[in-house]
């Protein structure tokens, strides 16, 4: 009789799942098929007959360990006393010591907060630790227990950081302190570990730190009488980014109107009203046919109801497509590069056209701003090139110009352009093509920052200072994966690390965090109330800021139904496309792949009549005649069954 001990491993939990044992009466006896029963079983279920999540690589990893079937002892193999394969298979030899009562002393450790003064440490109670705590001439410590921080100013001088680190240092040598260690943080470098002590930390911008950074420089190298210019005024480069998705496609806008969506002509499509909200779906090649993409863009002064009834009918477009779609929810001024490259060139303009808006603003006694082409009217001009463009109307004020920018003025029938003095020939360029889509007909007077005429300072309310700052954006971060637990209105989350296709699983929704913007996945197995909470889901994570990365409410969410993954979400993974065509759970996909290898079971769907549909397995058609396998061009379309069989094989 042989005895194992075995585990599952849940791999992104990091947690024991399931503990069992089983006998082994030979290789191919009987005792080896209950064995393999009782693994298949362990895996699936509880003791008490309660269902566990059905982890496949746990029953991998538990499968492997059963075909070596060799007792263990004291963490060796008692067949091979040096080999140590055993604890080889679960990643290593790893005793889990038991929790002293110093370590549950440090778990409850009460953070206190220390300020110096004069290399003094001065104790300061606070009812809630923030950001403005924090001066920058002085040096700060933060005991938390096991970690010890000393925030340094950037502005204090070196023998206050000196007594602030020999005072950290004597306190992480103090009794009971054994584990206590010293963490250093710079004004300007704090890290997530440190912020998340703080109940509130504002978002900070390593751009401006290194622009103070340059500009010292720049300072110092002028006092040496060196030629400073163009360091401080420095064009930065234009990154231009690939979307990840085809911008050939066939694109359908409607503007909402009360409980009623009103289609847009297509001369109309990229006219966009800050008080309106709009639903949007784009048909485009994918890599394995025909996708779409539907989303909703919320402008910023629309009103609920409309935002409601768009996110309500985007919803309603993506069922009636059996959920093969991509939901996309956008505010206005958080634009994702799929959205700007879907509409290529697209105006933001004062105001609304709906009833909700109209309605609102007439009850609250607002002033109507729409935009009128006889009006007058400021619009800055941004992109990165002839597929990627905005116009943005902004207030007829001398301080919304931006010496980083191109602007149009027009009123009646007078037309400037404004050019600011760190603009580029491609910003210039960007500026031509959108007077050909905002004034077509009129003749502009072109004007240079620091060469403007007084007509047109009185159309802006006389000269005023203007910023030379770009304005940010959200940039993409490294992506990270989260498992959903959403319950009565609640979100809890489990971080995934190190993740690949296999760790989202069919009976989950998942949450990929790329800081710009985020998707949530939802598996085929997810029941059907929990599918419809999807875009909840999505905006509970963002009050959530698991990352503390400051995430706004209004970043940009995508849905995805399994089976319906975008290219601009699968370029975060090694995604083997043909995975998506096995079917079960994924406790009965990890299994069949450990059964008959990595290639699932190919099947070619011939139709043989309107009304019948048959599967032929890939060895059935060997045997009718020649075949030859290819791939066809991603590029290709193929709508058909017949064109499907014609182009997968040639016979």
């Amino acid at each position: 009789m042989w005895r194992a001990v075995f585990l599952s491993w849940n791999r992104w939990r990091g947690t024991v799942v399931n503990e069992f044992d089983l006998g082994f009466d030979g290789a191919d006896g009987k005792g080896g098929k209950k064995a393999k029963e009782k693994l298949k079983r362990s895996c699936c279920s509880s003791p008490q007959g309660k269902t566990l999540r059905r982890e496949p690589k746990s029953y991998e990893l538990s499968l492997r360990i059963a075909r070596k079937r060799q007792p263990t002892k004291d963490g060796r193999l008692m067949a091979d006393a040096d080999a140590g394969e055993f604890w080889a298979l679960v990643g290593g030899f790893a005793p889990l010591p038991k929790k002293t009562s110093e370590d549950k002393s440090e778990e409850a450790f009460d953070i206190k907060f220390f300020r110096f003064e004069k290399g003094k440490t001065v104790p300061t109670e606070v009812e809630s630790l923030t950001r403005e705590l924090l001066e920058s001439n002085k040096c700060y410590l933060l005991d938390c227990g096991i970690e010890i921080f000393i925030w340094i100013g950037k502005s204090t001088d070196l023998e206050d950081r000196k007594s602030a680190c020999a005072v950290a240092e004597d306190l992480a040598r103090g009794v009971n302190r054994a584990k206590a260690h010293v963490i250093r943080v710079m004004e300007g470098f704090e890290t997530v570990m440190f912020r998340s002590k703080f109940d509130s930390w504002p978002q900070t911008s390593m751009a401006a730190v290194s622009e103070d950074g340059r500009g010292k420089v720049a300072a110092l190298l002028k006092l040496q009488g060196l030629d400073v210019k163009g360091l401080v005024k420095s064009v930065p480069v234009k990154e231009v980014h690939d979307p990840y998705i085809d911008c050939s496609g066939n694109l359908k806008v409607w503007r909402v109107n009360g409980q009623e969506n009103i289609l847009l002509p297509a001369s109309d499509q990229s006219k966009l009203y800050t008080g309106d909200c709009y639903v949007f779906q784009y048909a485009y090649l994918g890599v394995d046919g025909e996708e779409y993409l539907i989303g909703t863009w919320l402008g910023r002064k629309s009103t609920e109801d409309d935002r409601t009834t768009a996110n309500l009918s985007a919803n309603r477009m993506v069922m009636s497509l059996k959920s093969q779609a991509v939901q996309a929810r956008i505010y206005e001024g958080k634009e994702p590069l799929q959205f700007c490259a879907i509409f290529q060139r697209f105006t933001v303009l004062k105001g609304g056209l709906s009833s909700g808006y109209k309605n609102h603003i007439a009850e609250n006694n607002i002033v109507d701003d729409t935009y009128t082409e006889n009006g007058t009217a400021l619009f800055r001009v941004q992109g990165s090139g002839p597929d990627n463009m905005q116009a943005i109307q902004v207030d007829v004020v001398g301080s919304f110009l931006n010496s980083s920018y191109c602007f149009i003025l027009h009123s009646g029938d007078t037309l400037y352009t404004w050019s600011g003095s760190l603009t580029t020939s491609e910003d210039q360029d960007l500026l031509e093509r959108q007077l050909d889509v905002i004034k077509p007909d009129l003749q502009y007077k072109p004007l240079k920052d620091g060469a403007e005429t007084e007509q047109f300072w009185d159309l802006l309310g006389g000269k005023m200072e203007r910023s030379n700052k770009i304005i940010a954006t959200e940039s993409e971060s490294d992506p990270h994966l989260f498992c959903c637990f959403f319950s009565e209105g609640t979100l809890k989350v489990n971080e995934v690390f190190n993740f690949t296709q296999d760790d989202i699983m069919t009976e989950d929704v998942f949450i990929l965090d790329c800081h710009s913007s985020i998707f949530v996945w939802v598996g085929q197995q997810v029941d059907s109330k929990k599918k419809s909470e999807a875009l909840n889901i999505g905006e509970e994570f963002l009050k959530l800021d698991v990352l503390l990365e400051n995430l706004s409410r209004e970043t940009p969410i995508f849905i995805i139904s399994e089976g319906s993954e975008p290219q601009f979400f699968t370029r975060f993974f090694s995604w083997d496309s043909s995975k998506l065509a096995m079917h079960g759970n994924s406790y009965q996909r990890k299994l069949a792949l450990v059964k008959h290898g990595i290639a699932p079971v190919l099947a070619v769907l011939a139709k043989i009549e309107d009304s019948l549909i048959v599967s032929l397995p890939i060895e059935d058609l060997k045997t009718r005649g020649r075949i030859t396998i290819f791939s066809p061009p991603k590029s290709f379309l193929i709508s058909s069954p017949k064109e499907k069989l014609h182009h997968l094989f040639q016979i």
